[in-house]
């Protein structure tokens, strides 16, 4: 029987260092610990709470976004070669 603790910083801890909400949610899902992963989520929801931050992992959205495919603009010009 594997018996871990691990040690959380608490959310005034984590304000203090300047760590974004984000940034804590970040480090939540890296967490292979069983049960520290919600217990640092939990962190992160409070300090989303006090400093007003969003919950979005920094990099989340451009990630997401470049993974889109890019369809060219719909052109239907028809382009001629000088005679």
């Amino acid at each position: 029987m594997n018996t871990r603790t691990t040690n959380i910083l608490t959310a005034r801890e984590f304000i203090a260092q300047g760590t974004t909400a984000g940034a804590i949610m970040s480090i939540a899902a890296a967490q292979t610990v069983a049960g520290a992963r919600a217990r640092v989520e939990a962190v992160a929801r409070e300090v989303a709470a006090i400093t007003g931050q969003s919950l979005q992992i920094p990099g989340a959205v451009t990630k997401a976004r470049e993974s889109r495919r890019q369809r060219p603009a719909n052109d239907n010009r028809q382009w001629r070669r000088a005679a």
